[in-house]
């Protein structure tokens, strides 16, 4: 209890942060951490009082190592281990209305005890996109939610994140997106058929996704060409669907301290929407196609190409095709 009162006191009043005082934060830290299960109750006791203090100010994790006092000590258990760490992480994630604190303790409970820890992680972000809804949460980023619907809700997350497409219309698009066994697509397709004023960006983040995921799912693909002879779609919207059909792919998240865990592939855009306080970004997916998933790629355009007259998308949309070609020309695996 000593060192973890020591760890709330970093002094961030008097001063910058210097190197000196945070090389002794952090020799505080690994001490507790280095405590093992004696440190355990002391960790909880301050867990459970709510308590907390935000690194935002000083940078963050960049600058500190964790975004927060309270996240600096739930790591401290991930690492300590053991049954009476694993009692006090379960006992948080199904407390905590945090974001970040969910994504971070799903992660970690579900490499301790796969599975075991998918239903808590759902129904605590459940309970946190209530109060996001609420306007509890004021300006958070919830996309370690949406990560939560993505990776455990499956097909029963769908109405949370149709509920959620108001105010989040791409996160909730990109997670329909991710849900296991193209769970999302029918959601994804009813999205895109809103052709009223009021539904653009809706229409926009939905035909997004099922170009994204339009060479695995047939139900994408038609959906996909059934809208581009509807139409009309907007340059915009065309130039984006390119992107993503020439191999680039839509990811939730922004900066380190969001819940997600960290992105292993480089960034290729990043994306920012005041509205909501959205962050997502795309990476490149062309090494790890294969020569017959590009020639589907390619197909595919070939068929939005069939006339069309936008000259605009006409343009993004033979750039895609340039890109995969120029790909396959080079030899994929």
């Amino acid at each position: 209890r000593g060192v973890i009162t020591s760890l709330v006191q970093l002094n961030l009043t008097n001063g910058p942060l210097t190197p000196e005082k945070l090389a002794a934060w952090q020799k505080n830290l690994q001490q507790l951490t280095n405590s093992g299960p004696a440190a355990v109750p002391g960790i909880r006791e301050f867990l459970q009082s709510k308590e907390d203090m935000s690194f935002e100010s000083v940078g963050g994790s960049a600058a500190v190592g964790q975004a927060s006092i309270r996240m600096a000590l739930i790591e401290s258990l991930v690492k300590i281990g053991g049954p009476e760490a694993m009692l006090v992480l379960g006992e948080t994630l199904r407390s905590t209305r945090e974001p970040r604190e969910i994504g971070y303790l799903a992660r970690n409970l579900e490499q301790l005890a796969p599975g075991e820890y998918a239903e808590p992680a759902v129904e605590s972000a459940r309970a946190a996109m209530a109060e996001a809804q609420a306007g509890k949460l004021g300006r958070t980023d919830v996309a370690a939610l949406f990560g939560i619907f993505q990776e455990y809700g499956g097909a029963g997350a769908v109405q949370d994140l149709m509920d959620a497409k108001g105010r989040w219309t791409y996160y909730s698009a990109i997670a329909l997106g991710g849900l296991t066994e193209g769970a999302g697509v029918p959601a994804l397709v009813q999205m895109a058929q809103d052709t009223n004023p009021s539904g653009r960006v809706t229409r926009s983040a939905a035909l997004q996704m099922l170009a994204q995921l339009a060479t695995d799912s047939p139900v994408a693909r038609q959906a996909l060409l059934d809208q581009a002879k509807a139409g009309p779609i907007h340059t915009a919207i065309w130039m984006k669907m390119s992107v993503l059909l020439g191999g680039e792919q839509l990811y939730l998240g922004g900066g380190p301290d969001t819940g997600l865990a960290p992105t292993q592939e480089p960034r290729v855009s990043s994306y920012h929407i005041s509205g909501g306080n959205q962050n997502f970004y795309t990476t490149s997916t062309l090494d790890k196609l294969t020569s017959e998933q590009i020639n589907q790629r390619v197909q595919l355009i070939d068929q939005l190409l069939a006339g069309n007259s936008d000259a605009g998308a006409v343009e993004s949309l033979q750039r895609a095709k340039t890109t995969l070609s120029d790909r396959l020309k080079s030899g994929t695996r």
